[in-house]
């Protein structure tokens, strides 16, 4: 099994709320050579909260491959945008700081084949 190097940053934006969503801007790629995992969907990540956050259970709701800002640019970027919805569906707390542990799975011929995680904070800024 190989690693995969994960970050992540809150991708919440002020002036906007998805209410019942939060997101998260994740980078994925190969530990070895750097280069970025592409093709991921929601089965790929897993999601976990702290036990001091005050959110219920939570799950990865979307999956979204963000490409480069250039048009016509179709290289890959490894970069996600992830949608973080409660179970049972619920609004995030305005102002609420939340911190999660995400998991990302790459699988070949449903084989788990790399794996990485990272922590992220998300402070809930929508109005």
């Amino acid at each position: 099994m190989s690693r995969l190097i994960i970050e992540a940053v809150s991708n919440q934006k002020t002036n906007y709320s998805l209410g019942e969503k939060l997101l998260i801007l994740v980078s994925v790629s190969k530990a070895h050579d750097g280069k970025p995992i592409i093709g991921l969907k929601e089965t790929n990540f897993k999601i976990s909260r702290s036990p001091a956050t005050s959110a219920y259970n939570v799950k990865v709701d979307m999956v979204i491959e963000v490409p480069w800002g250039l048009p016509n640019d179709n290289e890959a970027t490894g970069f996600y945008e992830l949608v973080i919805a409660q179970i049972p569906s619920g609004e995030w707390t305005n102002n609420e700081i939340y911190c999660f542990g995400i998991q990302v799975i790459d699988f070949k011929n449903s084989i788990p084949i790399s794996f990485g995680q990272t922590v992220v904070i998300v402070q809930n800024v929508g109005t």
